[in-house]
């Protein structure tokens, strides 16, 4: 499918112009794999999604954006950074998580859910990696969007040793995303079945 690489800026140096980064930006080659759902992101026109992918991988779904969404950031301080660089590239921003902030980001996503795909990273903002939090599932039976999640993978890319090993794809090297089936959660489910559709 299309993918158009756009100028992107390190969480770790907010500060750095967009102009200084274009020429890595440009060496980035995109794959794309829409899944059985059709191409994504979808045009939030027709249908919207609660698009979810790990934290390591933010920095690479900034290089693919071609509709409106907005993506939940959390309010403690390296969260504070991305959102800067979300802001600077024109990535809308929703503020809050489990933590802190929590119940404004919900009445914010189930208002801009009727009109914006909502984009989370499930495991963030500390973990445990790659692990799929109830909330999603409950926020997705809430607002009613079938949640579709996004596997993102790099040819090559130098990791950070933090918790969730943030990734930067390397110069000339090509980003994959991948994705997977639509999952459709009805409202209003018990223990048990949230924890079947977490699972």
């Amino acid at each position: 499918g299309a993918w158009s690489a756009w100028t992107v800026v390190s969480p770790s140096i907010p500060w750095q112009p967009r102009s200084a980064l274009r020429p890595w930006v440009a060496t980035l080659r995109g794959q794309v794999e829409h899944g059985p759902s059709g191409p994504h992101p979808a045009d939030p026109a027709r249908q919207r999604f609660v698009y979810v992918l790990w934290h390591e991988a933010l920095l690479a779904a900034f290089l693919f954006r071609r509709y409106p969404g907005h993506v939940l950031i959390s309010q403690h301080a390296d969260g504070e950074l991305i959102a800067q660089a979300c802001e600077r590239l024109g990535v809308a921003v929703i503020r809050g998580s489990s933590r802190k902030g929590g119940a404004r980001a919900l009445l914010q996503m189930c208002r801009l859910s009727e009109q914006s795909h909502i984009v989370i990273t499930p495991d963030g903002p500390r973990g445990p990696r790659r692990r799929m939090p109830e909330g999603v599932i409950q926020l997705a039976g809430l607002v009613g969007l079938p949640i579709l999640p996004v596997g993102i993978g790099f040819q090559s890319a130098w990791r950070a040793n933090s918790w969730d090993r943030f990734a930067v794809p390397r110069p000339f090297s090509t980003i994959h995303f991948h994705a997977g089936a639509a999952i459709h959660v009805p409202p209003q489910l018990d223990d048990n079945l949230i924890e079947a559709y977490r699972q």
